[in-house]
């Protein structure tokens, strides 16, 4: 008697169910609004499919859920998640920036390290070439048997003026039969007086002869000229190479003027006389 007391309960309802839902549906049609909680099978229309599921599951229990209360706590997990990943967002465009920036630092290290590799590569080459010229100027050359030198001090013009005299002391060297090579270097200052012509003369004597055959090859005009600076100095460079025999030799430096006055070093540069014995 139960048994049949349910299935006419559970017929009852499903006749009712299903004139609500048509009606609904007839409703819809008419212009009603479209109700999604009762489209069960989500397919935008509320139809017998709908009334079918909810058939299938008719007289089942559970516990009940709020749905709409679900509904907005998924959205604030939704918002909470939006707002994380925005703030990720603005943490990797900060993090963006400060690698762009470090990459910007990075390319300036690597200029200036560049820079510098370059200006250490041009000190070696040169640290380098100056090494090698000292090791030149170190080595005696192979033909060189011997060498001497004296300082020429400073001294006033010869008087007379057109007469030779001695400039500074002379130089001795014991040599063999072979070449001598005989080099004077110093400054002169030439002044001009009024319309004469300032000019200076030198000369090597070895052993009391001047060196060369012609005896204007020996005399050097360092300056000739009409002007009105009152002096000028000079440069002085006689280079003599000569052969001589087996023995003691004097070599001494003379110097005559113009008509005009002359003073040799007088800024304190003194004057060098170099001799060296050249093997043949």
């Amino acid at each position: 008697m139960s048994k049949i007391r349910s299935i006419i309960t559970s017929g009852i309802s499903i006749v009712l169910f299903a004139t609500l839902l048509f009606n609904n549906i007839i409703l819809a049609q008419d212009g009603s609004s479209y109700d999604p909680w009762m489209d069960l099978n989500d397919d935008g229309i509320i139809d017998p499919q709908d009334l079918q599921l909810l058939a299938s599951i008719y007289s089942k229990s559970g516990t009940p859920i709020n749905k709409t209360e679900r509904l907005l706590e998924l959205e604030a997990r939704m918002d909470s998640l939006n707002a994380t990943v925005i703030l990720l967002e603005n943490e990797l465009s900060v993090v963006q920036t400060n690698v762009s920036d470090l990459q910007t630092s990075i390319d300036s290290l690597d200029t200036r390290l560049s820079d510098l590799e370059t200006r250490v590569s041009a000190f070696e080459t040169s640290y380098a070439d100056l090494e090698s010229r000292v090791s030149d100027l170190e080595a005696t050359p192979s033909n060189w048997v011997q060498s001497v030198s004296v300082s020429i001090p400073s001294a006033g013009h010869p008087s007379p003026y057109t007469s030779w005299a001695d400039l500074g002391p002379s130089l001795d060297i014991t040599t063999g039969n072979g070449k001598l090579l005989v080099m004077f270097t110093g400054f002169v200052h030439v002044m001009d007086t009024g319309d004469n012509i300032a000019r200076s003369y030198f000369r090597i004597l070895l052993d009391g002869q001047p060196v060369g055959v012609d005896t204007q090859n020996s005399r050097v005009a360092i300056q000739d000229y009409t002007g009105n600076r009152p002096y000028m100095k000079s440069p002085i460079n006689i280079i003599r190479l000569t052969d001589v025999e087996a023995g003691t030799h004097t070599i001494q430096v003379q110097w005559t003027v113009g008509e005009a006055s002359s003073y040799f070093g007088a800024t304190g540069d003194p004057g060098q006389l170099i001799a060296i014995e050249v093997l043949t």
